[in-house]
C-alpha cells in the first residue's frame, strides 16, 4: 500500500510544486500591491472557494482517470483490500492538494510574521489550516462525484456545498466542522470504491450514509428548486406579491414604506385618541430609520475578521491593528513602520471591538479615540449582559444604540465625554425577529416603531408591528399594535416542515454546530399550524408505502424493505427519493 502511495504521490508531486509555487506568489504579490488584504474577510471567502474548486478538479481528474474499466480493473487487481487501494490512491492525491495550498499559506504566514509592521496572531496560523482543509473537502468531493453512480454521485456536491456555505461556526469550530466533513466524505468514498462501481455500497453502514446524504441533498435541492417554481407560476398568473403589486396594506407593502407611512399606517388601524394625535403630528417630521442586528458579531478566535480591524491615528501618524492574542491594538508608526506598542482601554474588551465610524463598539460597551491624548475611553456601556448588536446611528440630538434587549438613546454630548444621558426602550419581540426599526422626534416626544418578522414574507415567522411612544424622562407607551397576514400559502412557508421535519431539525443543527449562540439567534419560537404536522404525517406515510412497493419490486429481503420502509417513514420524501437514488435495482 505504501508502494502505491509514494508512487501516486510521485505522479502528481511536479504539479504541486508548480501550483505551490504560484500559489506562493501570488499571496506575495496581492499583498504587496493591497496590504493588509489578508484581513478582508470577503477575501478569505474567495479564496476559500478557490482551494475548494482546486480540490475538487485534480479529485475529479485523479477519479476519472481510474474510473474507465479497464484501469478500473487493472488497480483493484491486486494483493490489497479496495480500501487500503483507496487509502493509498485518494490519500496520496489529497496530500499533493494540502502540500500545495498550506506549505504557501504557512510560509507566507510566516514572512508577515518576520516583518515589522504586520500583526499575525494564532488564528492566522489556523487559517492555513481551515485553507488545507477546505482543499481536502473538495478533492474528497469531486472523488465521490466521479466514482459513485451517476444516479447519485451528485448528491455530495449538493450537501458540501451548502453545508459548508450555510455553517456559523467559528474559530477551532470551524476546523472540526471541516474535519468532520473530510471524515464523512472519506465514508462516502470508501462505499464509492467497488469493483462493481454501478451499484450502492453493500456495507449497511456505509449505504446508510450514503443514502442519509443523498437525501440531504435532495431536501435541500425540494426546499430551493420547489419554492423557486412556486413562486415563478405566481408570477405568471400575475399573483406573486414580490414581483407583481403587492396588496394594499400587506406584509409586502408595508415592509418597503417609507418610514413616515409604515408608522403612520400603524397609528391609523389603532382607531384611538392617542394615536390619532400622534399621526396628525407627522406630516413634515423626518422618520430615521435605525440599523437593526448584523448577522454576525465579532467573536474571539474567529479565523476571518467580521469588519474592520484597523485604524490611523492621523494626529500621531499611527496605524493600529487589533490583536486577538494581545486583546489590544498594536501600533505601528507610519513614519518608519517601527511598533508603537499597544492601545487598549482601562478596562478590557468584552469582545474584540468593531470599528463604526469614529467609534468602536464592544461586547456592550462604545468607546472613542481621545485624540488630544491617544487613549481609548468608554463614553457607553449597557446594563450587564447587553450587547451592542447594530452600528450607532446618530438621530437629532440623541444617538440611537440597538442593544438585544433594547434600544438605547442617548444624549449625543456624550461623545465629547459628558455624563451619558439615556432612555431605555424595551424591545416588545425577540432581537432575532426585528426586521426594521423606525425613530422619528417629536418636540416633546420620541415615536419609535419595531417592525418584526425577519424571514416572515416566504418563511414561517410572524409579522407584526409596535408603535410606541417615549418621553424625555423615560416613560414608554404603547400607540400602536398590528398584525400582518401572510401573503403565501402554507405549502410555501412551511414547506421546510412538511417536507420533513426530522431533517429540517437535522439541517438547522448542522448549520449551528461550532457557532456561537449570537443575539441573531435569539426568535421567537416558530408556530406550525396543525395542518401542516398533518400534511407532514400523512405525506410521510404515504412514502413509506411507495418505499415498501419500491423494496417489493426490487425484490429485497425482508429486513432490507422494513429499513427502508422505516427510514422513509421517519424522513419523508427526500428518503424515498433517496432509496430511488441508491437502492439496490432488481437483478
Amino acid at each position: 500500500m505504501f508502494e502505491l502511495y509514494k508512487a501516486e504521490c510521485r505522479r502528481f508531486a511536479r504539479w504541486a510544486m508548480v501550483i505551490g509555487a504560484l500559489h506562493l506568489a501570488a499571496l506575495l504579490f496581492i499583498d504587496r500591491l493591497f496590504p493588509g488584504l489578508r484581513d478582508e474577510g470577503e477575501v478569505c471567502d474567495i479564496l476559500g472557494a478557490v482551494y475548494g474548486v482546486s480540490g475538487a478538479i485534480l479529485g475529479v481528474y485523479q477519479a476519472a482517470a481510474y474510473a474507465r474499466m479497464n484501469h478500473w480493473i487493472t488497480l483493484l487487481h491486486r494483493p490489497l483490500a479496495p480500501w487500503r487501494i483507496m487509502l493509498a490512491v485518494s490519500g496520496a492525491g489529497a496530500t499533493m492538494v494540502c502540500a500545495a495550498i498550506l506549505l504557501p499559506l504557512l510560509l507566507f504566514t510566516a514572512s508577515q510574521a518576520v516583518q515589522v509592521g504586520h500583526v499575525v496572531d494564532a488564528r492566522h496560523w489556523l487559517l492555513a489550516v481551515a485553507g488545507a482543509l477546505i482543499a481536502t473537502i473538495g478533492f474528497l468531493t469531486g472523488s465521490c462525484a466521479a466514482l459513485a453512480p451517476r444516479r447519485y454521485g451528485w448528491t455530495a456536491v449538493v450537501s458540501v456545498a451548502i453545508l459548508t456555505a450555510g455553517n456559523s461556526a467559528v474559530g477551532a469550530g470551524a476546523l472540526l466542522c471541516q474535519a468532520a466533513i473530510v471524515v464523512i466524505l472519506f465514508f462516502l468514498l470508501a462505499g464509492a470504491f467497488r469493483p462493481d462501481r454501478a451499484r450502492a455500497p453493500t456495507n449497511p453502514a456505509l449505504l446508510a450514509l450514503t443514502a442519509g446524504v443523498a437525501a440531504l441533498s435532495v431536501y435541500f435541492l425540494l426546499l430551493i428548486g420547489g419554492g423557486f417554481l412556486y413562486q415563478m407560476s405566481l408570477v405568471a398568473i400575475g399573483r406573486n406579491a414580490l414581483v407583481n403589486m403587492p396588496p394594499p396594506g400587506g406584509l409586502v407593502e408595508a415592509s418597503r414604506a417609507d418610514g413616515d407611512d409604515l408608522i403612520a399606517a400603524a397609528l391609523r388601524a389603532a382607531h384611538t385618541p392617542q394615536a390619532d394625535a400622534v399621526r396628525a403630528r407627522l406630516p413634515g417630521v423626518d422618520v430615521a430609520r435605525i440599523p437593526v442586528a448584523m448577522e454576525a458579531l465579532p467573536a474571539w478566535g474567529e479565523l476571518t475578521n467580521s469588519g474592520p480591524i484597523t485604524f490611523a491615528d492621523s494626529s500621531r501618524r499611527i496605524e493600529w491593528t487589533f490583536s486577538h492574542d494581545a486583546r489590544a491594538f498594536r501600533g505601528i508608526r507610519q513614519k518608519d513602520l517601527q511598533p508603537a506598542g499597544e492601545l487598549r482601554p482601562a478596562e478590557a474588551f468584552e469582545a474584540p471591538p468593531l470599528r463604526v465610524g469614529d467609534m468602536m463598539m464592544a461586547g456592550g460597551s462604545l468607546y472613542v479615540l481621545d485624540a488630544s491624548r491617544g487613549t481609548l475611553e468608554r463614553r457607553v456601556r449597557l446594563p450587564e449582559g447587553e450587547l451592542i448588536v447594530a452600528r450607532p446611528k446618530s438621530v437629532g440630538p440623541t444617538v440611537a444604540i440597538l442593544g438585544n434587549r433594547a434600544l438605547h438613546l442617548f444624549d449625543k454630548t456624550m461623545l465629547d465625554g459628558a455624563a451619558p444621558r439615556a432612555v431605555a426602550v424595551p424591545l416588545p419581540g425577540a432581537i432575532g425577529d426585528l426586521r426594521r426599526l423606525d425613530l422619528a422626534h417629536l418636540p416633546d416626544v420620541t415615536i419609535v416603531s419595531f417592525f418584526f418578522g425577519r424571514d416572515s414574507i416566504e418563511g414561517p415567522a410572524a409579522a407584526w408591528q409596535s408603535v410606541v411612544s417615549v418621553t424625555p424622562d423615560g416613560a414608554v407607551r404603547t400607540l400602536a399594535r398590528r398584525s400582518f397576514d401572510p401573503e403565501f400559502s402554507d405549502a410555501l412557508r412551511y414547506r421546510a416542515y412538511w417536507l420533513s421535519p426530522a431533517i429540517h431539525v437535522v439541517a438547522d443543527a448542522a448549520g449551528k454546530v461550532g457557532g456561537t449562540a449570537g443575539p441573531i439567534q435569539q426568535r421567537a419560537p416558530v408556530q406550525v399550524p396543525r395542518r401542516v404536522w398533518i400534511a407532514a404525517i400523512l405525506l410521510s406515510i404515504l412514502a413509506a408505502l411507495c418505499a415498501a412497493l419500491l423494496a417489493r419490486r426490487r425484490r429485497l429481503s425482508t429486513t432490507a424493505a422494513a429499513a427502508w420502509s422505516l427510514a422513509t417513514l421517519a424522513l419523508g420524501l427526500p428518503m424515498l427519493i433517496s432509496f430511488w437514488l441508491t437502492g439496490k435495482r432488481r437483478p
